[in-house]
């Protein structure tokens, strides 16, 4: 992970340069269908070339582990996968009380 972590640092950053974008778009006066629309798809690119950049980065980490450290790590991926439902379920709940 650490030899990709400076390129996956740098996306995020354009991604959040591009959550600025979709921002401006949004609260533009008068509203202007095209420039959300093409904002959204600048987002939605840059954060697709980000998941794959850390799926690489996790597909060349695992490879090099053992068949029980792949193990454990498959557990901490399914203990992250329910506190991230756990947090979005929370979310939407609060969300819905408004």
């Amino acid at each position: 992970f650490m030899a990709r972590r400076d390129r996956v640092r740098r996306n995020r950053q354009t991604i959040q340069q591009s959550y600025s974008g979709v921002n401006q778009a949004l609260s533009a006066d008068p509203f202007n269908r095209d420039a959300l629309s093409a904002s959204l798809a600048d987002l939605r690119s840059k954060s697709l070339r980000r998941q794959e950049l850390i799926h690489n980065s996790m597909v060349d980490f695992a490879a090099g582990l053992s068949s029980d450290q792949r193990m454990e790590l498959a557990n901490s991926v399914d203990k992250w996968m329910e506190r991230r439902s756990r947090r979005f379920k929370r979310r939407m709940r609060h969300i819905e009380k408004k």
